[in-house]
């Protein structure tokens, strides 16, 4: 279900060059930073920081909900290619959080969060290192 998935979303949203992933910048969808967590290196010894971000989207009635988790740089901007993503589940609401363990390791948090299902609902993006960025999972 993945390709309707994508497909869905290339409705109102472009795709990134390239990466396979979608960019919801448009005014068609809404977008909501859930929770937005600094690195615990940012701003200190002249390091500007990664921060990681919860984000809910919602690109309208043609495409199902998403919540994905997202770096960006100090300036806002997704960190590496592909705006950022490191992390997407189609539909539902799962209970999602990130901590850091320090600058370059970061937990992804996925209470309840299962595996792409046939209907499009699960995990459909999962890095596991992401620039100079490792990550891990718990569920």
């Amino acid at each position: 279900m993945k390709a309707s998935l994508i497909s869905g979303l290339l409705l109102a949203c472009p795709l990134i060059a390239g990466t396979g992933l979608v960019s919801c910048h448009s005014d068609d969808c809404g977008t909501t930073v859930l929770s937005s967590v600094p690195d615990p290196e940012n701003g200190h010894n002249n390091f500007s920081g990664v921060t990681a971000q919860v984000i809910a989207r919602d690109c309208g009635a043609i495409v199902d909900r998403a919540t994905v988790v997202r770096l960006v740089d100090y300036e806002g901007k997704g960190l590496g290619n592909g705006d950022g993503w490191v992390f997407a589940y189609g539909k539902g609401n799962p209970k999602i959080s990130v901590e850091w363990k320090d600058a370059f390791d970061l937990v992804i948090n996925c209470l309840g969060c299962t595996d792409e299902a046939s209907d499009g609902s699960g995990i459909f993006l999962k890095e596991v290192k992401h620039n100079f960025i490792n990550i891990e999972y718990a569920q």
